[in-house]
Formats: structure tokens, sequence, C-alpha cells
């Protein structure tokens, strides 16, 4: 997939489709006092942009404004399969590690309370209740299942069997999350379990894991299943 155009001197990744020929995905953003001159500033904020393919070319990506305090960075997004409802990540990185993350919410042309704001745009950010995100620990890289009823996301939250575990919550139309349940020791274990996939029609589940056997590092593992009765790896 090669888009022209594309403003980054960085990585472009994590994208979410939002039809067979448009997606949206993140990558760094020019700093705003930069942007008259074409440079870069030297510690580019990954945010989120959308394209879309006519007549056969992809055209040049637009920056979607989305607003988030007290995050430099935006990724991962997933969206509905009505396309109406997008879930993405918001992150700070320091000396290669991630201090904080959070998982957030925006509704199509709705604002954070829900009410119509009557624009062609994603609405303000919410950021998901401490069902999803915990207060000093970071939720993050998600994935929707059983008909988007169902949130699988990555955290290092208490409760878990090691440092990242795979958590699901049932979630409504709104993105409003009910009660956290740990996905247990078929999935997780006392390494880190991370960036899940779900693949809805042969409902296979696809993460990273340290901790399963593998060739060393982050390797991909799937399992096929529901969120609470999942097969062996």
């Amino acid at each position: 997939l090669e888009i022209p155009k594309l403003i980054s001197k960085g990585s472009t990744f994590s994208t979410g489709m939002v039809a067979d020929e448009e997606i949206i995905f993140s990558s760094p953003a020019m700093a705003a006092d930069d942007e008259d001159n074409g440079e870069y500033s030297k510690k580019p904020k990954n945010v989120l942009f959308q394209s879309k393919k006519e007549n056969g070319y992809w055209q040049a990506p637009v920056k979607i404004e989305l607003s988030v305090k007290g995050f430099d960075h935006l990724g991962s997004p997933v969206l509905t399969a009505d396309k109406q409802t997008m879930y993405f990540t918001a992150w700070n990185f320091d000396n290669g590690q991630v201090t904080d993350a959070a998982i957030f919410v925006s509704v199509w042309g709705k604002d954070e309370e829900g009410k119509e704001e009557g624009g062609g745009s994603w609405g303000e950010p919410r950021k998901m209740n401490d069902n999803v995100n915990v207060m000093k620990y970071r939720s993050m890289h998600h994935a929707l299942c059983e008909n988007d009823r169902i949130l699988i996301f990555a955290s290092d939250r208490p409760g878990g069997r090691g440092k990242y575990d795979m958590w699901y919550v049932p979630v409504d139309a709104q993105g409003i999350a009910g009660t956290p349940r740990n996905m247990g020791g078929i999935v997780n274990t006392g390494n880190d379990e991370l960036t899940p996939f779900y693949e809805q029609s042969t409902r296979t589940l696809y993460f990273s894991s340290r901790g399963h056997q593998g060739f060393g590092g982050l390797d991909i593992f799937r399992t096929t299943g529901t969120v609470d009765n999942w097969g062996d790896l």
C-alpha cells in the first residue's frame, strides 16, 4: 500500500479500515510552527490521518482533528462495523518507554456527552471509564468482537497474570464499558500479551506475546473461540 504525499519522515502504522477504499492510520505530523517551511519537529507527535482511494489512486492523507489533553501521540484506530464509533489509543513516550497510555472513543457527529454536533466529522474524544483505564496504569491496543459488543484490550492494571494482560469488557454503541474480565491462562502469561486483532468471520484472535514459547521477543499467536472460551494456541 503506497500513499503519495504522505507527510511523514517517520513510521506510518496501525491502520484501521473505514471502507474497502478508505483507511485511517497513525503517522508523525509536522509541528505547527514548522508547517510553512515543510520542516518536521525533532520530536514529531503521532496523529491520525485518513486517506481515500479515488480512480485507482490513494489521495493525500487528511489529518483528523482530535483534541486529547495530556497525551502526545494517537494511534491504533479501530472502527465499529457501521463506522460510527472509533476507539483509539493515546500515549506518551519517553526514553524508549511508554509512560502513559489510555483508550479513548469518538462517535461520528457527536460530542463527548453523546449529543449531536451537527457536522460530518469525528466527535470530541472521550476517555473510556475506569473499567478500561485505571489511574496510574496503562491500557492500550484494542480490538472489537462479538458484533462490536465486546472490546478486547491490553493493560498492566492490577489483577492480571503478568505484565500486560489481555482483558475484555462489554461496550454499548457510545463506547460505555461494563465490567472488565481477564482473558485467562490460555491467552495470558507472566509476561506481556499485546496488540490483539480479532477476525470476526473465523472467530480467531491474533495477538503478540513475550510469554508463550516462540522464537524470541514478541511472537504472534492465534486462538479460536469466544472471549470466555478460547481454544489451544
